[in-house]
């Protein structure tokens, strides 16, 4: 390893290193042909509108679910419906079933390409 230094200042000085590199013959670079399946990052919230749309009649009306009913009803609709898709999209994931237009792969459906298309 060769270490170029140059002063800029009595401050500053910049040390740029120059690595050669050199593959091993032992481990040639290649992709795997699997993926592991790392943990999810954080899941988007849902209903937000909905949501908001209860809390504003609640807060209106001094915490009274009477008047609100209606607000309260579609929040739980769309909570309901929000519960089926996520289901419905896991069991698909877990079965392994790749649905035509998704920008996100699970792992599972990454390794079943990866087997599909092994080049």
């Amino acid at each position: 390893m060769v270490l170029q230094c140059r002063s800029y200042s009595r401050l500053y000085t910049r040390c740029e290193s120059k690595v050669k590199y050199t593959p091993l013959a032992k481990h040639p670079l290649k992709l795997a042909n699997r993926v592991g399946s790392g943990g999810k990052g954080p899941s988007q919230a849902y209903c937000l509108q909905e949501m908001f749309n209860m809390f504003s009649c609640l807060k209106k009306n001094e915490f009274s679910q009477s008047p609100c009913s209606n607000e309260i009803t579609t929040f739980q609709t769309c909570a309901e419906k929000h519960k089926a898709e996520l289901k419905k999209l896991k069991e698909d994931e877990r079965a392994g079933i790749l649905t035509p237009g998704t920008t996100k792969l699970s792992a599972n459906q990454v390794n079943l390409l990866l087997k599909r298309f092994p080049n």
